[in-house]
């Protein structure tokens, strides 16, 4: 539950907030300018900006929180709320998702970038999950992506997240945009887990 993640004050100012929006009815651009304002104002630092959302952090917290408009990242949206009604290693944990009009903010844990590995275990990683040359992208087509995921019972749980992927996109869910940009890491023990946060982008 995001109570048990979000201290109550921060909780409750989303909430004020997202009733204000509301109440004043502006445009989709319009809230999402007021909600990235509030939390610039609220001392939170953006960790990611990208051409459909910005993620914003804390220091010292567990969780991030992503906003983006739902309507011009159908398949973002698609995609994170099928991840929220599963159980896997590798997406992230979403504790909630606050809609307002067209925009949302996903509550989510604080994962770790390929930047902060150092490479041998940035190439590790890699070897241990993907059959791939490391140094390029993931540009591959949906269909073609089992391929280069590694043949185990340890892996078919990755596989079975592809799955997931491949059935939003033919649905009309976007286009494949699985690069290292969109690939975080989880801590396990010594090692990392690779977690998919945000593989398709719209056509």
């Amino acid at each position: 539950m995001v109570e048990c993640v979000i201290k109550n004050k921060t909780l409750k100012k989303l909430n004020t907030l997202k009733t204000r929006i509301e109440d004043a009815k502006p445009d989709t651009d319009q809230s999402i300018i007021i909600i990235n304002a509030f939390f610039k104002s609220e001392g939170w630092n953006v960790l990611g900006d990208g051409c459909f959302a910005t993620c914003w952090g804390k220091p010292k917290t567990k969780f991030v929180i992503k906003v983006f408009d739902s309507c011009e990242d159908e398949c973002y949206y698609d995609f994170i709320t099928e991840v929220q009604k599963i159980k896997s290693d590798y997406v992230p944990k979403v504790y909630s998702i606050i809609e307002i009009g067209n925009v949302c903010l996903v509550v989510m844990e604080k994962l770790i970038s390929h930047d902060f590995l150092s490479l041998r275990k940035y190439r590790k990683i890699m070897k241990d999950y993907f059959d791939i040359d490391i140094e390029s992208e993931f540009g591959y087509l949906p269909s073609q992506m089992h391929r280069y995921i590694r043949e185990s019972d340890k892996h078919n749980e990755l596989h079975n997240i592809v799955k997931i992927i491949v059935k939003i996109r033919e649905s009309g869910g976007g286009l494949l945009d699985l690069h290292e940009d969109n690939i975080m890491y989880r801590k396990h023990g010594a090692s990392y887990i690779p977690i998919i946060i945000d593989p398709l982008c719209p056509n």
